[in-house]
């Protein structure tokens, strides 16, 4: 089965405001850290992958498979577990010094890698599950 381009752009449009608008200076500065603060914006990341599953099985009629949240909320947690310590030693340590020799853009590659796997598991996850 096809996966529909405007589903596709939804998904990730949906990523966008759940990983990123929707998570606060304090989730995104402590969650390599604080597991309150990582499992505060998984929730709220997943809680919008609700959200949007019921409302595509409302509009559609289609049966989605409600376990595509957990999945996608728990990818996203081990995802972002690791990405945000490396992310964090990028910043504090490698920073200043990453500056002067003009090669900070690796900060950015990480940020990069981190989204393209999420975007990865949202998409492949969505094909195989419906």
């Amino acid at each position: 089965m096809e996966i529909n381009l405007w589903v596709v752009l939804a998904l990730l449009a949906l990523h966008f405001i759940a990983d990123f608008i929707l998570q606060t200076d304090w989730m995104a500065t402590n969650k390599w850290k604080d597991p309150d603060a990582l499992l505060s914006h998984v929730f709220i990341y997943t809680l919008c992958f609700f959200v949007f599953t019921g409302i595509v099985s409302i509009v559609t009629g289609a049966a989605l498979i409600w376990l595509y949240p957990f999945i996608v909320g728990a990818l996203h947690y081990f995802t972002d577990k690791y990405t945000s310590r490396w992310t964090h030693r990028l910043w504090e340590e490698w920073t200043h010094r990453l500056w002067e020799e003009k090669k900070v853009h690796w900060f950015f590659v990480v940020i990069g890698f981190d989204q393209l796997l999420h975007f990865i598991q949202i998409l492949l996850l969505f094909k195989l599950l419906s």
